[in-house]
């Protein structure tokens, strides 16, 4: 197989991270993570139910398509059924830095594995340079790799 092609590997991270994102965060499995803040309506588009994970879900995609995921936030948070903005953003921010490392590399372990050896080497050396992981887990990528 000759493997993904670079903007395939970077929407299928994409993916991955967003449902890593979902299941770090306790969305999706049940389990609460004590957010207070935003105020819902009830009124609310909420596709899973869950307009904390719609709103959320909906900014990592604006974020990954290199748009700002705090601006999405604030424009389109009574689309989800929010009758405020307010800690919204810095709920999402918290979420998503728990998840964020855990995610990239587990994202990026995924990919690596429909990729040739010099792809993989290419793939790691652009997410270490673009800061979505650090050199340690390169070192950590290019070693399960096979490369040394």
């Amino acid at each position: 197989a000759a493997g993904l092609s670079g903007q395939d590997a970077a929407q299928y991270v994409g993916a991955v991270q967003a449902q890593l994102l979902a299941k770090a965060s306790g969305r999706g499995s049940g389990g609460g993570s004590g957010r207070s803040s935003g105020g819902s309506s009830g009124g609310s588009v909420s596709a899973s139910g869950d307009p904390y994970n719609d709103l959320f879900m909906a900014a990592k995609r604006e974020e990954l398509n290199g748009g700002s995921a705090s601006n999405y936030i604030a424009q389109n948070y009574k689309k989800y059924g929010f009758t405020k903005s307010t800690g919204l953003s810095s709920q999402y921010n918290a979420e998503n830095k728990d998840a964020g490392d855990n995610a990239a590399l587990v994202g990026i372990q995924d990919v690596l594995k429909f990729m040739t050896k010099e792809q993989r080497v290419d793939y790691i050396e652009k997410a270490q340079k673009s800061g979505k992981i650090n050199q340690m887990q390169a070192r950590q990528l290019l070693n399960q790799a096979g490369v040394t």
